[in-house]
């Protein structure tokens, strides 16, 4: 899992990147109108939108054990929720997302799930949850195209390198899904570079340590990662359930901005016109290499939703937005990715005794 000082810097950098765009934001706002703004909020809708939070990042954790059941994997549900919540963190405070997934590898295979099976599950879910979220703004755009025409034209640049990003990064998913033999190309490529990078001495001290050579322990993760390839293959209803769930999760955190307008009365915006704003809002900011796109997401949640909050509402429900689909998670995950840290250091501990 990430270093800790390594944690901290991005989570640093996360802070800044966020502390920066929301004084920008709220730059015409007093303390006193914030604040005035926030009381007003209604608790009941923002509850409401904290506990859709917590259920999306929970399905994941759903998705992830019925992807590792089919290929025969031991987890058990509870497990696979808190692994959710750590790569949440993790993706939370690292560039492009790139952190999550090899925490939550590292954790399950820690527990005892094969690793080459979690990084399969990982990759499926993040392939199906990529093309749900490109179907989900392309079916928003069509239907509420006049609704969103000014937001379309005020972000295209943006939009289309998020959805050029989107389909080539699906286009790469699919075939390691379902290409063992790029998968092998590509690790051996990687470890050839790795074994360049830190020369003879290293490998001969990690095969003393081991008892095994790089290279054998890369062939037996790939032929583990064939074998969950064919499992998967043949078991489609799986894939059918995981892109099911991954529209519902997206349909949660896109109500997100909904609930604050419902919070602060400003019903005169359907829920579907909230929905397709951010929808295109997730579409245009995914593919920038920030921690947890902080500091983009507020700026272009800033633009977009102007057009449905009042001046005076708009720099309050910004905050409150990414409160309950950002930040207050994080901190939730931040905690779990803490107890998770323990627990593997205490386990680490006992094997030593």
């Amino acid at each position: 899992m990430m270093g800790g000082r390594r944690s901290l810097a991005f989570g640093a950098v996360t802070l800044l990147l966020t502390v920066a765009a929301l004084l920008w934001i709220l730059r015409d706002v007093s303390g006193q109108e914030l604040a005035q703004s926030l009381r007003e909020a209604n608790a009941l809708w923002l509850l409401g939108g904290f506990g859709l939070m917590l259920l999306y990042v929970a399905l994941e954790g759903v998705c992830m054990y019925l992807s590792l059941r089919t290929m025969r994997q031991p987890i058990s549900l509870r497990s696979s929720i808190r692994y959710a919540f750590v790569g949440f963190y993790f993706s939370g405070i690292t560039p492009s997302a790139s952190g999550g997934q090899p925490a939550q590898v590292y954790c399950m295979n820690r527990d005892g799930v094969n690793g080459s099976c979690a990084a399969l599950s990982l990759l499926l879910i993040s392939g199906v949850y990529q093309i749900s979220m490109l179907f989900y703004g392309a079916v928003m755009v069509f239907a509420q195209r006049q609704f969103l025409k000014p937001a379309v034209e005020s972000i295209r640049f943006l939009l289309t390198i998020g959805a050029s990003w989107n389909v080539l990064l699906i286009a790469a998913i699919m075939c390691f899904l379902f290409s063992p033999e790029a998968a092998r190309r590509a690790a051996s490529g990687l470890l050839h570079l790795w074994e360049g990078l830190c020369g003879c001495i290293r490998r001969q001290k990690e095969s003393r340590k081991t008892g095994e050579a790089a290279p054998h322990r890369l062939e037996r993760m790939l032929a583990d990662y064939r074998q969950g390839s064919e499992y998967l293959k043949h078991h489609s209803a799986t894939t059918g359930a995981l892109l099911l769930i991954s529209l519902v999760r997206l349909t949660m955190l896109y109500s997100i901005p909904w609930f604050v307008a419902m919070a602060f009365g400003a019903s005169q915006t359907t829920a579907g016109q909230m929905i397709a704003l951010s929808a295109i809002l997730s579409l245009a900011v995914s593919s920038l290499p920030l921690p947890g796109a902080a500091g983009a997401s507020e700026s272009v949640s800033f633009l977009l939703f102007s057009m449905v909050f009042s001046s005076a509402l708009l720099g309050p429900a910004v905050l409150l937005i990414r409160s309950l689909n950002f930040y207050g998670v994080l901190c939730i995950s931040a905690a779990t990715a803490a107890l998770q840290c323990f627990q593997t250091g205490a386990h680490s501990r006992r094997v030593q005794v």
